[in-house]
């Protein structure tokens, strides 16, 4: 958890700096909109799914690999989530998750408080929900909330179609999902900034679409705006604010839409990086076994195996064992977590599991039929010439795996 929250956050990091040294000075709104999501939406989950690299086996396919990797992988959340001490980081975190999650649930139960107290109707596509409360238009989804007796002024016409935009453009899914995100990152500020800049966007394109778009003059669009403050929402603690100035949507107003072929190509510089990131993160995960532990090798009584030509059902045992490397500084290994699973036709028949050994072995005279064994390391053991013994736990568990026929 801490491995994918810190690698999430720097990549979060990294590619909100991109986007405010590429993107954020356009004035093509509607790009840093969807590119603020994409990068929002890409650094929370591309890790969720990483690419592993296994030991292969020409007699073993690699569809079973994975799926006995994805298996694994859950018996071992389960198995160690009692074993292992929570760490003080992940109480750190779960906490703020609840504090922050609590403070989301409050302003959704402010609105849900509001319009049950409400006159409810429908006008303008809306559900009208006028209210007694001294508040400045806002939608939230299709409804949208007034003041009582605002929505017989004429002058809040502009408003309207400012909160229709909101509404067609669905802008409050955005509002949601980057809530979301900000409860599961709340610790990043760069996800806050980036939801910033979101919401100052879907601002600046109601503007733009009053004022453009629907032709209302600007100067009285901007002093209607200055009386009624619209743009603020119902959310989190008591509102949540779209902290979007005023000054800052009255400047945008002085700015020209622009579409040119630069704004797209800043736009594919980003997409672009998150291919490479994406692929990067997927090739160059190393097997833990290659690059950080000694070999692993499988043995008989009478020497070693070569497991990509299968084990014969004759031999009576045999043994996963750690080899020392020459002139290594360690003079013993021993397997401190190892399974072997016994598989046919696609289905884990049946596993056995040693810690603290030298040497795992499996009977091969238990086995029936042709099946194949897949061996999991998750921890081993080192120690040193002064007979100094250290526990290594690896990221990721390595497989070996190995056909009997």
């Amino acid at each position: 958890m801490e491995s994918y929250l810190l690698q999430s956050s720097v990549t979060l990091a990294g590619f909100y700096l991109l986007f405010r040294l590429l993107i954020i000075r356009e004035n093509n709104q509607q790009m840093k909109r969807f590119m603020g999501l994409f990068i929002a939406i890409f650094c929370a989950c591309f890790l969720v799914f990483p690419t592993p690299q296994l030991g292969s086996s020409q007699n073993f396919p690699l569809v079973m690999q994975g799926a006995i990797e994805s298996a694994s992988a859950i018996q071992s959340t389960l198995s160690y989530a009692t074993e292992e001490k929570v760490s003080p980081w992940i109480i750190i975190y779960t906490a703020g998750v609840c504090i922050f999650s609590i403070r989301f649930l409050v302003g959704i139960f402010g609105i849900i408080q509001i319009y049950a107290n409400s006159e409810v109707s429908k006008r303008w596509g809306f559900a009208l929900v006028e209210t007694e409360a001294s508040i400045s238009p806002f939608s939230f989804f299709n409804y949208l909330f007034i003041k009582k007796g605002d929505a017989k002024k004429s002058a809040l016409d502009p408003i309207i179609l400012h909160e229709q935009y909101h509404r067609d453009q669905l802008h409050s899914v955005d509002a949601m999902l980057l809530e979301i995100l900000t409860i599961l990152f709340w610790f990043n500020p760069f996800i806050w900034l980036l939801q910033r800049d979101i919401k100052a966007s879907h601002e600046f394109l109601a503007d733009d679409y009053v004022i453009r778009i629907k032709g209302f003059d600007k100067l009285a669009y901007q002093n209607l705006l200055f009386e009624e403050r619209t743009g603020i929402s119902f959310m989190s603690a008591n509102y949540l604010s779209n902290q979007t100035s005023l000054k800052q949507r009255f400047n945008m107003m002085e700015k020209r839409k622009t579409h040119s072929k630069a704004s797209f190509l800043r736009a594919g510089i980003v997409l672009c990086t998150t291919v490479l990131v994406t692929f990067m993160t997927s090739f160059s995960i190393p097997s833990p076994f290659r690059d950080n532990m000694p070999d692993i090798k499988l043995f008989t009584s009478t020497g070693e195996i070569d497991e990509k030509k299968g084990i014969s059902k004759t031999t009576d045992k045999i043994y996963l064992r750690m080899i020392p490397e020459k002139d290594s500084k360690f003079k013993a290994y021993r397997l401190s977590q190892v399974k072997v699973t016994f598989v046919s036709d696609g289905v884990g028949l049946w596993t056995m599991e040693g810690k603290d050994v030298f040497d795992f072995g499996v009977k091969l005279s238990e086995v029936e039929g042709k099946c194949a064994l897949v061996f999991e390391v998750k921890e081993y053991m080192t120690q040193n010439k002064k007979n100094q013994v250290e526990k290594v736990k690896l990221e990721k568990p390595f497989y070996l795996n190995a056909t009997v026929y």
